[in-house]
This record gives C-alpha cells, structure tokens and sequence, in this order.
C-alpha cells in the first residue's frame, strides 16, 4: 500500500509510513485466511466420500443386501 502522503510503498501489514509517519489507512481485507463454513463442509464431506470409498474398495466395508431379508436397498455391512 502507498502512503497517502508521502507516495511510499509500505507492507500491508504496517499502520504507519516508515518514512514520513504518517497514518495508513486500514487495508480493505485482513486475514483472508478464513474460509467460508460452505468450503469447510464440501471439503469434509470430500475427504469422509474418498475414507468410505477407500474402505469399500479395500474389502473392510460391504456395502449391498444379503441376509435373506428380501429387502432389496442399501445397507452397510463391517467385518
């Protein structure tokens, strides 16, 4: 950011001109490091479909029917 006064770069994260002092204004965004909880719940949601994929192709989760219940639909099976 530019200094209103003097024309000096100064890093983003300074509130006052290391040349002539004067005050910065305030940057438009500090920390954008935050993600919005929209982004948090597709990336859990990715990761916890790649661990269930992972398990059915490994063999350690059968996914399917059986049991001789007749139902005919989803159902989860651990060994």
């Amino acid at each position: 950011m530019d200094c209103p006064e003097c024309g000096t770069w100064n890093p983003e994260d300074k509130i006052h001109c290391w040349r002539c002092g004067a005050d910065l204004p305030e940057p438009a965004q500090r920390g954008g490091r935050h993600k919005s909880s929209s982004q948090i719940w597709l990336w859990v949601a990715a990761v916890l479909f790649l661990v269930g994929a992972t398990l059915v192709q490994c063999g350690l989760v059968r996914l399917g029917g059986g049991g001789g219940t007749g139902y005919i639909g989803p159902s989860l099976h651990l060994f």
